[in-house]
């Protein structure tokens, strides 16, 4: 005996019915799980939309099934950010940037420029400028 039929909704099922659960939690559409099992697509659209049983088990699994990929997810976490400690270690740009983004450091802003400095930095700027148009790289 299988963990559906000891659901109460799930006893009430058909064999078919249950099959049919099982396919559209896997992404089929009403067309394809109607052909699978040997039913008509208005059978399977019933099904979904006025079977109170057929309906609450679906959900029931759908509940069951969203769960354990959130607990997949969980236990995944750990090996995630060892990977990306591991990359940091290594000095991957790439990743030190996405972790800076994801820490909230996306929008650094250059700090405020005094006017002393202000003065050095257009003053090397015009140099630049100067180095351009003459075509030199002699300033």
């Amino acid at each position: 005996m299988g963990r559906a039929e000891l659901n109460k909704n799930a006893q009430k099922l058909s064999s078919k019915q249950l099959l049919a659960i099982d396919m559209i939690l896997t992404g089929l559409n009403d067309r394809e799980v109607a052909e699978s099992i040997g039913v008509g697509r208005n059978t399977v659209n019933k099904w979904r939309n006025h079977d109170e049983d057929f309906q609450a088990e679906l959900n029931e699994r759908r509940r069951e099934l969203n769960e354990a990929t959130q607990n997949r997810i969980r236990s995944l976490t750990q090996k995630a950010l060892d990977a990306i400690e591991y990359a940091l270690e290594r000095g991957d740009a790439r990743i030190a940037l996405e972790v800076l983004k994801l820490a909230g450091f996306a929008k650094l802003e250059e700090p405020p420029i005094d006017k002393e400095h202000r003065i050095i930095v257009t003053y090397v700027e015009a140099g630049e400028e100067v180095k351009k148009a003459r075509g030199s790289s002699n300033f």
